[in-house]
């Protein structure tokens, strides 16, 4: 249940930041946010087993430490949605304000 929790609010942040920039089918940035933050968890985790391996360790062996890989792996998770929630930001900005400049030399050349 948390699970579902996570993946409606990082859609939802996605999403509202594609409505705050006018983008066509907003959906899809949060479907992108989704497979984003399963993407990193993934990454995370194959990381965390090349470690385990490396070092020869019994740590998924004992009863309960998949819930605390799980616990670790969140907020990595996490991360590479803000990353992406980040470089989508600055990338929208940077367009608007370019057509901003645009609107403003046209309506100089105008006069």
């Amino acid at each position: 249940m948390i699970g579902i929790l996570i993946l409606f609010f990082i859609a939802r942040w996605v999403y509202n930041l594609a409505k705050d920039f006018k983008k066509p089918y907003p959906w899809l940035y949060a479907i992108l946010a989704v497979v984003v933050y399963y993407a990193s968890v993934f990454i995370v985790g194959i990381l965390i087993g090349i470690l385990v391996i490396a070092t020869n360790s019994s740590f998924l062996d004992s009863p309960g430490n998949e819930l605390l890989l799980s616990l670790i792996a969140i907020p990595f998770g996490f991360g590479g949605v803000a990353l992406l929630r980040y470089l989508l930001k600055r990338s929208w900005s940077k367009q608007k304000a370019n057509e901003e400049s645009e609107i403003l030399d046209e309506t100089i050349s105008e006069l």
